[in-house]
């Protein structure tokens, strides 16, 4: 059970995602687990546990705000408009996880907040 909960972590086969190896890094001559988005996303929610140390609300508008980079990226990719590219993937990518990472904290601590507070 240790083994393969470990292989699930290692490959990252949990997350949703295409895994397509052209929109992937490659370290080796071999992609990484997840596509070059997903990758940014898991770098920039790293940033919670920072949040959380440094006790910083950020706010909850800028959570959102950090995603329209990669909704705009994604969407203009979609529709044909223009090509995107694995480092700008990464950039959307990371915008758009410390968003997530402002979202979940701060909507914990307001959460918290209210619950205690009535």
């Amino acid at each position: 059970m240790i083994k393969q909960l470990y292989k699930e972590v290692a490959t990252l086969s949990f997350m949703p995602c295409h895994r397509l190896p052209a929109r992937s890094f490659h370290f080796r001559g071999k992609p990484f687990p997840v596509c070059a988005r997903c990758t940014g996303i898991l770098l920039g929610f790293f940033g919670v546990p920072l949040l959380v140390a440094v006790k910083m609300l950020l706010p909850l508008w800028l959570g959102i705000m950090l995603h329209v980079p990669m909704l705009v990226d994604g969407v203009t990719q979609q529709k044909g408009w223009r090509v995107s590219n694995n480092p700008l993937r990464l950039i959307t990518g990371l915008l758009s996880g410390m968003g997530l990472a402002i979202l979940a904290v701060t909507g914990a601590v307001r959460l918290a907040r209210m619950l205690m507070h009535g």
